[in-house]
């Protein structure tokens, strides 16, 4: 038996993130081992089943579903898995590993858990085997290069300005942030770059006065937007970690409660800066400014940064890639 079967979806408002951190996975226990056979189980967008594609991953057939479990690693990740859900998939399961966020539900009949979220080491789990906290974390593979760069950058030049700043509130913008806080932004920024990563290309056109707007679809690989990127603004789901991971600063404008949850706790650990949930803080414009400027000021840049060296470990993928591939030997 040599296959790991992702259950996880990108249509509705699931969005991208949770497809995202499966498929990283996945790139990682292909890098370690290229005999495994890797599927994918659920409902993507086309953006997602690209990716699949492009990848040589396989699509699932739902007819050998249970047959297919039983013989396989089972990795899942959806918010909308409830606990019968979550017990079906632990007794079908050859070995079943869940990536968790905000331990909801009980996990007696699940092998193993990821939660490489900040904190996570205080959670307290009733699976056998636990992969928490940051040292987990699954990044892409292809941002470790611009980790490294950035590492250097900041080590030999410290006091480098933000120009470019990307906007990217995910893979789902259902409240329209990234066009509110482009306008609210360019009436006090002077010269700078916005680049806008949104679904809507073509649709979304603004008119900004006082800085440069590029609006692009979004990328296949996240590390195509984040090059050459001095500055985040997220919807507070996993493009702020994906950012600080490159010890590029991220700003975070959460799109729902659960995501202001984790926000805050980032923030209160310097690994974003947070502004708060969407409907509270277009409430208070004059609040934006404030805090955008301070988090610009360069001071505050270097000694954010300086905080990030140390909060992530560059192989962490690599890490979690070795834990899930023992269960296979």
């Amino acid at each position: 038996m040599k296959n790991i079967i992702f259950i996880c979806n990108s249509l509705g408002d699931e969005g991208l993130g949770h497809f995202t951190r499966c498929f990283n996975i996945a790139s990682g226990v292909r890098k370690l081992n290229k005999d495994i056979s890797i599927y994918f189980d659920g409902e993507y967008c086309n953006f997602a089943l690209s990716k699949i594609i492009n990848s040589k991953f396989k699509l699932l057939d739902y007819k050998k579903r249970n047959l297919s479990y039983s013989k396989s690693i089972v990795i899942f990740d959806s918010y909308k898995h409830n606990q019968e859900k979550i017990d079906y998939i632990g007794n079908k399961s050859f070995h079943s590993i869940k990536i968790d966020d905000f331990n909801r539900y009980n996990l007696s009949k699940i092998d193993s858990v990821i939660n490489f979220r900040v904190d996570a080491e205080y959670e307290i789990y009733n699976t056998k085997n636990k992969f928490i906290g940051l040292k987990y974390y699954p990044s892409e593979l292809e941002l470790l290069k611009i980790r490294e760069q950035n590492i250097y950058n900041f080590k030999n030049n410290t006091n480098k300005i933000s120009n470019k700043i990307l906007i990217f509130i995910g893979g789902n913008d259902s409240y329209n942030i990234g066009e509110k806080i482009i306008k609210e932004i360019d009436k006090f920024l002077y010269g700078k770059t916005f680049i806008w990563a949104t679904r809507l290309v073509g649709k979304n056109k603004l008119n900004i006065r006082n800085n440069k707007l590029l609006v692009h679809n979004l990328q296949l690989n996240i590390s195509n937007l984040l090059k050459d990127i001095d500055l985040v603004i997220c919807g507070g789901g996993l493009v702020k970690y994906e950012s600080s991971f490159t010890l590029i600063p991220c700003l975070s404008i959460s799109q729902n409660k659960d995501q202001e949850i984790d926000s805050q706790i980032c923030h209160k650990n310097g690994i974003i800066y947070n502004l708060g949930l969407h409907s509270d803080l277009f409430q208070n414009t004059k609040l934006i400014k404030s805090k955008i400027n301070k988090f610009l000021n360069e001071e505050f840049q270097y000694k954010f940064k300086k905080n990030l060296l140390n909060k992530y470990d560059t192989n962490s993928i690599f890490r979690l890639s070795e834990k899930i591939l023992e269960f296979l030997s």
